[in-house]
């Protein structure tokens, strides 16, 4: 079962994936346009079953979320994920979706 918006958080994190709790693992929901998701070639539907050799079934999907929004920008994760049947490992670097206010340029 599905959890709602309002028990995901209603956000992106560094990954920029959209995870939803879906028995043992985490299934992406959706992968945000340019993110760092994107860019490791994650795609909507994909199961992620451990995250840095960690089963994901070891932790509520809100210390996931929170783990991957506060990890630092260019930190590497590695998930174990599964895709149409088959395992497989994926390394993706986490970006800021949005840069930091105080490092945009003035006037931007």
């Amino acid at each position: 079962m599905h959890e709602s918006a309002d028990a995901r958080g209603d956000e992106y994190d560094r990954s920029g994936l959209w995870l939803m709790k879906e028995g043992d693992v985490l299934e992406i929901g959706d992968v945000a346009p340019q993110s760092a998701g994107e860019r490791a070639g994650l795609k909507v539907g994909d199961r992620v079953v451990a995250i840095d050799g960690a089963p994901v079934a070891s932790r509520p999907l809100g210390e996931w979320r929170r783990e991957l929004r506060e990890r630092a920008a260019g930190t590497s994760v590695k998930l174990a994920i599964e895709r149409d049947g088959r395992g497989s490992d994926i390394s993706l670097a986490l970006a800021d979706r949005v840069p930091a206010l105080a490092e945009r340029a003035p006037g931007s």
